[in-house]
């Protein structure tokens, strides 16, 4: 196959895509073929080396945001027929409160995978204000000279902002959980809104 047969081919696929979007994909794809034929691979062995125009199509489609993705899946929609018009009126009691009860779990993992970040977060910032809090009173005690709050201000300041620390450790390790969950939900999501004959 040739490189601009195998462009064409993932045009066709990807027609209803916004243009910009489109023209992009296909001149990182196009640049492909062209280092690979830099590096000594003839036009076929480079279009052969590459994966198939389906694929490609679908990685693209992967990569759009949701929204975009949805436009593309609406404009691309067939009329549906009397028959299938039927059976979603007659299913909608049905697939009404499935629909809605899948996204409420989507959104419900990923509200969950939040707030265990925000609370670790929350106990890293009380951790942090403890300590600040603590060495200023230390500090205001130097006016009452009252030697042991003098005494054990720096110490009590340095346990919590070691605490502190650790804590921001753990936020971290949520954080990255969080933002995991998050891309595979939304991945998730896409590759539900793309068909079967993108995948084959």
């Amino acid at each position: 196959m040739k490189r601009e047969e195998y462009l064409d081919r993932i045009r066709a696929l990807l027609q209803n895509l916004p243009p910009e979007d489109l023209e992009r994909s296909l001149a990182f794809y196009a640049e492909s073929i062209a280092d690979r034929m830099e590096d000594g691979m003839s036009e076929e062995e480079a279009v052969a080396s590459m994966e198939s125009p389906e694929e490609a199509a679908n990685a693209i489609l992967l990569e759009q945001p949701l929204p975009t993705l949805v436009k593309v899946r609406v404009k691309e929609r067939r009329q549906l027929s009397a028959l299938e018009i039927l059976l979603l009126v007659l299913g909608f009691p049905l697939w009404l409160p499935l629909l809605l009860t899948a996204l409420v779990l989507v959104f419900t993992f990923i509200l969950l995978a939040w707030v265990l970040v925000l609370v670790p977060a929350s106990v890293c910032l009380a951790l942090g204000g403890s300590a600040i809090a603590v060495l200023f009173a230390g500090v205001l005690s130097l006016t009452k000279i009252a030697l042991p709050a003098l005494l054990a201000a720096p110490g009590a300041a340095l346990v919590l902002a070691g605490l502190a620390i650790l804590a921001g450790f753990v936020v971290l390790g949520t954080l990255r959980l969080a933002l995991i969950v998050t891309r595979a939900l939304v991945r998730g999501l896409k590759s539900l809104l793309i068909r079967k004959e993108d995948k084959q």
